[in-house]
């Protein structure tokens, strides 16, 4: 379990007090969403999904054919919106568009919400307060 952080009290420029807390470093986490591990993870393999289809300047009609789903699946994935995305679905995307999910385990640091179990070798952007995700160059 998740000790609640303590709450700060910033300044602001009007010299009021407004109360900030502090991240657990897991956003799902933070609102209370069930299961958040597992949705940082899906959000994650999501934008690195996301980033190879746009790195490799695919369209979404273009994507949905070489993933075998219609273009409105690509829209929302590529919008974020992940409601029918397994973390499943997501690798074979990912293996689809020559990518390989590497699992990597380790015990377990300070902030277990932070420690994610995929790192990325794709050259995308870091995500920000945890470690790198998933898609590594390859075949799988």
């Amino acid at each position: 379990m998740i000790a609640e952080p303590a709450s700060l009290t910033v300044p602001d420029a009007r010299d009021d007090q407004i109360p900030v807390t502090p991240s657990s470093g897991n956003v799902f986490a933070d609102l209370g969403i069930a299961e958040p591990a597992e949705a940082l993870v899906k959000a994650d393999l999501a934008r690195q999904v996301g980033h190879i289809i746009r790195q490799r300047a695919l369209t979404q009609t273009a994507a949905a054919r070489l993933l075998g789903v219609d273009q409105p699946k690509i829209s929302a994935l590529l919008r974020g919106r992940l409601t029918g995305f397994t973390i499943d679905r997501l690798v074979r995307y990912a293996a689809a568009l020559d990518h390989k999910v590497e699992v990597i385990l380790r015990p377990r640091s300070s902030h277990p919400s932070t420690d994610i179990p995929l790192r990325t070798d794709s050259g995308a952007p870091p995500p920000t307060l945890r470690e790198p995700l998933a898609a590594s160059g390859g075949n799988r």
